[in-house]
C-alpha cells in the first residue's frame, strides 16, 4: 500500500487530491491519517485526528535545546494529540531535549496501547519523567538514550525486542546496562550496536519526517 511505502504524510495528502472519487475514498480510509509528526503544521495535524476515526496512531516529537520556539510547538503538538494518547502505538521520539519533560508537565502518563518506542539523544531522563502506564508496551528501540536505566523502567520484563546503539566516543555504564538485560525477562530479541543504527522500514517514515530537516547523521533505513 502507498501509505505504507511513502515518507511522512505524502501519499494520504496527494492521493486525497487526485480526483473528487479518490479524495472520497480516502476520508473512508482512516489508516490515511494515522500519522502524526510535530512538523507538520498544526492544521493538518487537527485534520488527520479527525480523520483517523478511532484507529491508533503513530506520533513522532522532537526538542531542540536553546530554542524557546520549538518547546512552544512540541507543547502545542502535545495538547492537541494527549487527548487521544490512548490511541498512540508508536511513540518516536527523536533529540530528546525537552520532550519527556514537556509530557509530564502536560500530564500524559496513560497510554494503554502503546507498543513501540523509539528514543534518540535522550541522556537526563529523569524518574518523574517515566511514571507512564503502558501495559502493552513490547518494543524499544533507542541511539544514545538512557531510556532504560534500571531504576527508570518499572515495564522492563514486558519487553520482547530491544535494540541499542551508541555512539563510538559515547561513555556508557556496562554494569547499568546488564541489570537492565537481567530484568528484560520477556526479551526474545535484542541487538546492540556502536555506530549507526537502523531502523525497520515500517517506521522509517518517522525518521524521514526530521532527517529531511535536521541531517542527522546517526540514522538510515534499512
Amino acid at each position: 500500500m502507498g501509505h505504507r511505502m511513502s515518507a511522512c504524510s505524502k501519499f494520504s495528502v496527494l492521493v486525497s487530491h487526485v480526483s473528487h472519487r479518490f479524495r472520497q475514498l480516502s476520508l473512508r480510509t482512516p489508516l490515511l491519517w494515522t500519522r502524526l509528526s510535530y512538523k507538520q503544521p498544526k492544521e493538518q495535524n487537527e485534520v488527520f485526528v479527525s480523520r483517523s476515526g478511532q484507529l491508533d496512531v503513530e506520533v513522532a516529537v522532537a526538542g531542540y535545546p536553546g530554542k524557546p520556539r520549538s518547546v512552544d510547538k512540541l507543547s502545542s503538538f502535545l495538547q492537541l494529540t494527549g487527548p487521544i494518547s490512548d490511541r498512540w502505538s508508536t511513540l518516536i521520539i527523536l533529540n530528546d531535549a525537552h520532550v519527556l519533560g514537556v509530557m509530564t508537565d502536560l500530564g500524559l502518563t496513560n497510554f494503554p496501547h502503546l507498543q513501540y518506542i523509539y528514543h534518540q539523544h535522550g541522556k537526563d531522563v529523569r524518574a518523574e519523567d517515566l511514571e507512564w502506564e503502558t501495559p502493552l508496551l513490547s518494543q524499544f528501540e533507542g541511539y544514545s538514550s538512557s531510556f532504560l536505566r534500571d531504576d527508570l523502567s518499572p515495564y522492563l520484563s514486558q519487553l520482547t525486542s530491544v535494540k541499542l546503539a551508541f555512539s563510538e566516543d559515547q561513555d556508557f555504564n556496562v554494569a547499568s546496562l546488564a541489570q537492565v538485560l537481567y530484568r528484560t525477562s520477556s526479551l526474545q530479541d535484542y541487538l546492540w550496536n556502536s555506530g549507526i543504527v537502523t531502523l525497520p522500514r515500517n517506521i522509517s517514515w518517522l525518521v524521514g519526517c526530521f532527517l529531511l530537516r535536521n541531517r542527522s547523521p546517526f540514522i538510515s533505513s534499512g
